[in-house]
């Protein structure tokens, strides 16, 4: 009895020492439980019924959704199939792009500073507005694009951008890589300008070449920032929605429907509140993937 009197006298002293602390952290944990916590297991409990929009009331099915998910649902399959191949195209796009612009920018050129500031207009543009933008860039009859391109003599005809399924495809990627860009721009930019230049001096000395010191200074120095950076993108790109939804709203013919937009029709179009709920789950699961990979980096950058 003494002992577990002394037990709740010390843990009362340590809650009055640490209860500052506590009530600090309250309002973000009720917001991660509000906002997250609860919204996450409703879409895990929605997943196993057969609940439709404006119905009589969920039904519990199990795992029936997820069944009919895997085995038979042909638009799944090639939403996700879509949704990898414009992870993929985009991250590897912007790297490439930001990778070239950071080292141009990393140079000790005029005007670098004005450079900068004028490449980080696209990352501060909200999406709607880059999507409508583009969308009005994009139009055949009175689009930008095509407009300078019949000026220049290289079109004799419109372009059909955003109605040609190839075309829309490419053409969405090109307005994520824009948008996108500045952000792998200045990330690599950071990480350059931390590499201390007694690396570059010491391959100097050995007779290394420009292209030498960046391919084996430069690259292998910036390992830990091109995984965290490239990671962070491919969780941008697997769930992104707004600009392809704003561009073309998954057409022509489902050529732009990533796996977010296929569960947004099917919840919102056909009405299937479950099956478009297992969808979202499906999706979180290839996330949390993204996620772990993420944070694995993180820590061993932070190390």
């Amino acid at each position: 009895m003494m002992g577990r009197v002394r037990g709740i006298g010390t843990a009362r002293k340590w809650f009055r020492k640490h209860r500052i602390g506590y009530l600090l952290i309250l309002p973000s944990c009720l917001f991660v439980l509000g906002f997250i916590i609860i919204p996450l297991f409703e879409g895990i409990s929605l997943s196993l019924t057969t609940e439709e929009f404006g119905g009589r009331g969920a039904v519990f099915a199990g795992a029936a959704n997820y069944v009919s998910l895997f085995r038979s649902d042909a638009a799944f399959w090639q939403a996700m199939l879509r949704t990898l191949v414009w992870a993929i195209a985009t991250v590897a796009i912007v790297y490439c792009t930001g990778l070239a612009l950071s080292t141009l920018l990393n140079q000790d050129i005029r005007g670098r500073a004005i450079f900068r500031s004028l490449l980080l207009i696209p990352w501060v543009i909200p999406n709607i507005v880059v999507a409508s933008i583009w969308r009005w860039m994009y139009h055949d009859q009175f689009g930008f694009i095509n407009s300078a391109l019949t000026g220049l003599g290289l079109i004799s005809q419109p372009i059909q951008w955003l109605s040609d399924p190839t075309l829309a495809f490419i053409s969405v990627i090109m307005v994520f890589v824009w948008k996108y860009t500045p952000f792998m721009t200045i990330t690599l930019l950071a990480g350059m300008q931390s590499i201390s230049h007694d690396y570059y001096e010491a391959a100097q000395i050995d007779g290394a070449s420009s292209f030498q010191s960046f391919l084996y200074v430069t690259l292998p120095l910036l390992k830990p920032v091109s995984i965290t950076s490239t990671l962070l993108l491919s969780i941008w790109a697997f769930n992104h929605f707004d600009i392809l939804y704003v561009l073309t709203g998954g057409g022509p013919s489902k050529a732009t429907t990533l796996l977010s937009i296929e569960i947004y029709n099917r919840a919102f179009f056909s009405l299937d509140i479950g099956y478009a709920a297992a969808m979202g789950c499906v999706m979180l699961l290839g996330l949390l993937g993204f996620a772990v990979l993420y944070l694995k980096s993180y820590a061993q950058t932070a190390a």
